[in-house]
């Protein structure tokens, strides 16, 4: 008996970029998939597939697959560092958010307009977060907030992870911060709008929350 081919044949897209894909993320409205690349470059996917396939009903019951009558868009590639992206986010304001080994935090809009908000020489943005408050990144051992009033923490170990709670609507609680070695003591307070509170997790990780 043969397998039904999976979906991602029937429905889906696929697209060759000629460079690792180091991060993927949607942007805020659903419209358009983000492609962080090895080579510097953003690639956009606009989810829209006009003639694209579908699923129609079928008398009787059940659906039947229709197939594309246009092919996919390509991508649309936009060169944002001088380097390797490392690091992408959806921005709460539209576009993308990626980070960089030339130390550069970029904005990117979906019509290719282009923002340096961070150019921090030398160092390596390797992590992003984004909230309704603001924006996060990480160089090294330190996190860094962008927003009304930006502020930086330093941390024991380098940020492994970084994400930020979909509620959070200040600097008190959007942004976790993940640190693979070595411990926060826990008597550590942030001079930032609220104490740090710092967790042990399993194994060696630490985790401090705002």
């Amino acid at each position: 008996m043969n397998a039904p081919p999976p979906l991602i044949e029937l429905l889906g897209a696929r697209w060759v970029t000629e460079a690792p894909v180091v991060g993927v993320a949607w942007d805020v409205a659903g419209l358009n998939a983000g492609f962080a690349l090895g080579d510097g470059t953003l690639a956009l996917a606009v989810a829209e597939w006009r003639g694209g396939p579908g699923l129609k009903p079928r008398q009787g019951g059940g659906v039947e697959f229709v197939q594309a009558q246009e092919p996919a868009a390509p991508l649309a590639r936009f060169s944002v560092h001088d380097g390797t992206c490392l690091a992408l986010a959806a921005d709460p304001e539209g576009g993308f958010l990626s980070g960089g080994d030339d130390g550069r935090l970029v904005h990117l809009d979906v019509d290719g307009a282009s923002e340096v908000l961070v150019d921090a020489d030398g160092e390596w943005i390797d992590l992003v977060a984004t909230s309704p408050a603001g924006r996060a990144y990480t160089t090294g051992r330190r996190v860094h907030w962008l927003g009304a009033t930006p502020a930086s923490l330093a941390l024991s170990g380098s940020a492994t992870a970084l994400a930020s709670m979909p509620q959070a609507n200040s600097w008190r609680s959007p942004i976790r911060a993940e640190s693979r070695y070595g411990r926060l003591r826990p008597t550590f307070r942030a001079c930032l709008r609220g104490p740090a509170i710092t967790a042990a997790l399993p194994g060696v990780r630490t985790a401090a929350i705002w």
